[in-house]
């Protein structure tokens, strides 16, 4: 069992970021917030799946938000990157039945994300 300070740090930490266009209009790639491990990476994922890197804004997304939204049912897609910043906080948190992540992927060209989504009871 981990402390509350452990948890409250957790909730703290920079997973990646996130792009959106407004609030509550997020960058979806098959209906899963994308979270890149920096900027450059959201960018280049913009554009090869969006061709609209002007009109979006980037930003943080730390731990706490992404679980509080798995718990609300969100779908997060990760690259590489954030994925391996995502995997400890996780479990730490208890999320037990993640996997790692994929050497290969169907996705376009240089586009490899892992998708989670927590199970609902």
């Amino acid at each position: 069992m981990k402390s509350p300070a452990t948890a409250s740090t957790n909730c703290t930490r920079v997973v990646g970021v996130y792009a959106y266009s407004k609030p509550g209009k997020v960058f979806l790639y098959e209906e899963a917030c994308v979270v890149g491990g920096s900027e450059g990476l959201m960018k280049k994922y913009l554009a090869l799946l969006t061709g609209d890197i002007v009109n979006m804004k980037i930003s943080k997304i730390r731990f706490g938000l992404i679980h509080d939204g798995l718990e609300a049912g969100a779908v997060y897609a990760f690259d590489r990157l954030s994925y391996q910043r995502f995997y400890p906080l996780a479990r730490q948190a208890g999320i037990d039945d993640l996997d790692g992540f994929p050497s290969t992927s169907t996705a376009p060209d240089d586009l490899h994300l892992m998708k989670v989504k927590l199970k609902q009871s």
